[in-house]
């Protein structure tokens, strides 16, 4: 086995250097077609190591410094075979698929361990070692000494665990046992290869589906809207949602703030609440703004030849559309809620612009809806 894996290597060794360097030599000396760097072939390398390590598996046994040696060839043979591939080597015509060619290389060497395991087994079991084998001289097989050393050398409770593993009442359960994770395994497997199969359709459905929408949008946007449509299409005319926005700021700001008779300070007729007042005025100023800039927008529209500025546009209207209806929401509930907690006597005027204000900011809830 020693002699075996020198010479494998020395055969390697004489490869790179013998035949693949002069024949890189010759190759750039002649330049023609029908004389040409070597290929080098992924499989037959891989193939190389594979058996490599099969007589590796078969004489440890009776080699055992066969691994030692056997790694150091394998990291020399590395960076030989880089030098090779790189220096002697062309690219190969046909593309190696690493993919598809894993599964052979993995039964291979599994069929090599078999095949040592099988042929160490017999070795061992079977066949009568030679009188000057050593420590196996005196035994009709290599196995014999096992039993031997373990009732001599173990004491009474790991020969008694031994015993128990190598029994029928352990041996049975423990079969019985791996065949119902095997089972288990396997239905797994399969579960999981057919939800991976209804994941990919349903992947495909989404993108096709993804496709199919912005095909649409696609579509809408490149017709020419009608004069005095908005972007969103089925919404409300902005005008209305201006008209509002303006109502419920004027509203506010004209007679949302009062005083008492005696004092000249001015407070919010909403319970006394800046806040409310605040919040009435900004959102009716934005909105009154955001409806002018869509109106702009929306003369302007039919002139945009980009498709993807016309699509931003649309969306940016929407999502503006859905943010400011739901501020208009939060600010009828806001000022009802105050103006319900406010007293009488503390409003002396603005009490009918105070429910104008609550009125027009619940219709600009709908003025904003799609």
């Amino acid at each position: 086995m020693y002699k075996l894996t020198v010479f494998s290597f020395l055969i390697t060794l004489g490869d790179t250097f013998l035949i693949s360097l002069p024949r890189r030599r010759i190759a750039e000396q002649v330049q023609h077609a029908w004389l040409q760097k070597e290929e080098f072939l992924v499989p037959q390398n891989i193939l190389g190591t594979v058996a490599a390590q099969t007589v590796v598996w078969l004489g440890i046994f009776y080699c055992p410094l066969l691994p030692l040696l056997n790694g150091t060839f394998i990291f020399l043979t590395f960076y030989l075979k880089k030098y090779t591939v790189l220096q002697n080597c062309r690219p190969a015509k046909r593309l190696f698929r690493a993919s598809s060619s894993t599964f052979f290389f993995q039964f291979v060497l599994l069929l090599g361990l078999a095949m040592a395991a099988g042929s160490l087994t017999y070795g061992i079991t079977r066949i009568r070692p030679s009188k000057t084998c050593g420590l196996f001289a005196n035994y009709s097989a290599a196995w014999k000494v096992v039993p031997k050393a373990v009732e001599t050398r173990l004491p009474r409770a790991a020969q008694q665990v031994l015993n128990y593993l190598t029994s029928d009442a352990f041996s049975c359960p423990f079969i019985i046992l791996l065949s119902l994770i095997l089972t288990m395994c396997v239905s797994q497997a399969r579960v999981n290869k057919q939800a991976i199969k209804e994941l990919k359709r349903q992947l495909m459905q989404r993108v096709k589906e993804k496709w199919g929408l912005v095909g649409e949008l696609a579509k809408l946007l490149e017709e020419p809207m009608a004069s005095g449509s908005h972007l969103a299409g089925d919404r409300a005319e902005p005008v209305a949602a201006q008209v509002f926005a303006l109502i419920v700021f004027s509203c506010i700001i004209g007679e949302g703030y009062t005083n008492k008779p005696r004092s000249s300070e001015l407070f919010c007729v909403f319970n006394h609440n800046q806040d409310a007042c605040r919040y009435g005025v900004g959102i009716g100023v934005l909105g009154f703004l955001a409806c002018v800039f869509f109106l702009l927008v929306d003369f302007y529209f039919p002139q945009i030849s980009n498709v993807t500025d016309r699509k931003y546009l649309v969306l940016a209207d929407l999502a503006f559309s859905g943010i400011w209806t739901f501020l208009w929401f939060v600010g009828f509930c806001f000022l009802t809620n105050q103006w319900a907690w406010t007293k009488p006597t503390d409003v002396l005027v603005g009490s009918d612009s105070a429910r104008a204000a609550i009125v027009f900011s619940f219709f600009s809830v709908f003025s904003w809806l799609e």
